[in-house]
């Protein structure tokens, strides 16, 4: 773990020396060291980010199917250009395909980055919030929407000089790694409207009312889009939110932009646009109170704070100086308080979201070094023994052919199995009946299914499976219990 807390004191150490020496050559080293460690954290992980090993088992799924690039762009259930990714790698030997392909999406990912971060007036402090707001949690995790949302990144200029064109241009680019890269074409074109305290009242009105009735708006949206995403519907993405200390940031940095424009930059038109951007960051992140799933779609927006704010402090720090230029004494900089308070937020946000384990990123661990859960530990407490206490990790690691793995699922429609978790266990025979219903008892041996029921009642099930051993399963469909004893279990 202590990588995480060493890498944005490296980031802030080594960005010292660019607020005396702006050359190129200094830039430039700031940023090649920089980014070159994040690009191998990312390349290099193994079982980092709750989707790691979904996106494993996608690839492991095209490349043994034989399948044409028109076929997995049928079948993938992705984008066509995170699909050609997997075309490009499949040909690889297995032992580095998963490897190569995680190094094209983190270099794809963190470029379009550093190219912005290298025309932002502070690269240091630019640089600094994007390791603590995004790359830990949201970098190592969401695959596609970083890519995507890197590409749409990098019309931050085209945005400041109006080029429309371009924006619509790359929104649509990022829009073949995720389509949640299109919600900036809307978002834009709104944020061209003048900020107002009239405009952001008739917002906010506007949000609120969506928000009550954001369940059906939720179900009718996802029912319309592709079938994959009507899987969300009964699962726990839509009906849990996130806990209401993550939108303290989102919330300072929409205050942090107000103050700036309505103080500062009301001539620079290109500043009102980033200001709304981020008043319509922090309503987003007010909706993931309510539905997990609306945080992923913030991410493409969510980016340009990163650049908008060092920019904007910037223009405050520039009034400040303009103001105090003929006037004598020590006139305290509000840009340079603003910015120290900030980065201080945003260290201790990071770290926050280092101790919650957000989106599965705790601890640290590269292809260097696999996990290898060892026997007692295995026979105490089995999911304990590996990453992040992951149930779609362990149902990956584990050899289908060599174990009896058993599954008992407990609950309410705010307590079935992910679509990550419903594809690992497809892996041992165990099919979508695992997903329509509440309650799931399933126990798979020597890779076939020797017991499978499924229903929304509550399910008892006593056998004797072997000689060896007998299990006693419960699986209630209340949420009340689900319980497990096997005796006689030997390694």
């Amino acid at each position: 773990m202590s990588i995480y807390h060493i890498l944005p004191a490296i980031a802030l150490l080594l960005g010292i020396p660019l607020f005396f020496n702006k050359s190129k050559t200094v830039r430039f080293g700031y940023l090649a060291v920089v980014f070159g460690i994040l690009f191998a954290m990312n390349a290099l992980r193994y079982g980092i980010g709750n989707d790691y090993f979904h996106y494993r088992m996608i690839l492991d799924k095209y490349a043994t199917g034989g399948y044409g690039i028109i076929d997995m762009l049928k079948v993938a259930g992705c984008e066509p250009f995170y699909t050609l990714l997997m075309k490009l790698v499949v040909p690889l030997p297995y032992s580095v395909r998963y490897l190569a392909l995680n190094a094209l999406t983190a270099f794809i990912s963190l470029l379009p980055v550093a190219i912005v971060a290298w025309r932002s007036r502070y690269p240091q402090i630019t640089a600094f919030l994007y390791i603590c707001l995004t790359f830990f949690y949201n970098s190592m995790n969401f695959t596609r929407q970083s890519m995507s949302a890197a590409i749409v990144f990098l019309s931050y200029d085209a945005m400041k000089k109006r080029k429309h064109w371009l924006v619509v241009l790359l929104a649509l680019i990022g829009a073949m790694f995720h389509f949640s890269a299109l919600i900036i074409i809307p978002v834009y074109f709104i944020s061209l409207i003048k900020p107002s305290w009239q405009f952001y009242s008739i917002l906010g009105v506007l949000s609120a009312g969506v928000f009550i009735f954001s369940d059906d708006i939720l179900r009718l949206i996802f029912s319309w889009l592709d079938v994959r995403y009507s899987l969300y519907l009964d699962s726990f993405f839509l009906a849990r939110g996130l806990p209401w200390v993550y939108i303290i940031v989102p919330s300072l940095v929409a205050v942090l932009h107000i103050l700036i424009y309505f103080t500062s930059a009301k001539d620079d038109r290109w500043y009102g646009t980033f200001t709304t951007f981020a008043f319509i960051v922090l309503i987003i992140w007010a909706f993931g109170l309510k539905h997990l799933i609306i945080e992923r779609f913030s991410l493409v927006i969510y980016l340009f704070m990163i650049r908008s704010l060092p920019d904007g402090l910037g223009l405050l720090h520039d009034r400040h100086k303009e103001k105090y230029k003929d006037k004598e004494g020590v006139h305290l900089d509000p840009a340079v308080i603003l910015t120290l308070l900030f980065c201080v937020v945003s260290l201790g946000y990071d770290q926050f979201t280092i101790m919650a384990n957000a989106h599965g990123v705790v601890p640290y661990a590269s292809i260097f070094s696999p996990f290898k859960p060892d026997k007692e530990r295995l026979e105490k407490r089995p999911r304990d023994c590996y990453f992040n206490a992951s149930l779609i990790q362990f149902l990956y690691t584990v050899d289908r052919k060599d174990n009896t793995v058993i599954v008992v699922n407990n609950g309410t429609s705010n307590g079935r199995f992910t679509i990550e978790e419903t594809i690992g266990l497809a892996r041992f025979g165990i099919q979508n009946d695992v997903y329509d219903m509440h309650s799931y008892i399933a126990c798979i041996s020597d890779g076939k299914p020797v017991i499978r029921m499924a229903e929304d009642g509550v399910l008892t099930y006593h056998t004797e499976l072997y000689e060896k051993y007998s299990i006693d399963l419960t699986s209630d469909a209340a949420g009340g219990i689900a319980s497990m004893v096997v005796n006689d279990i030997e390694f």
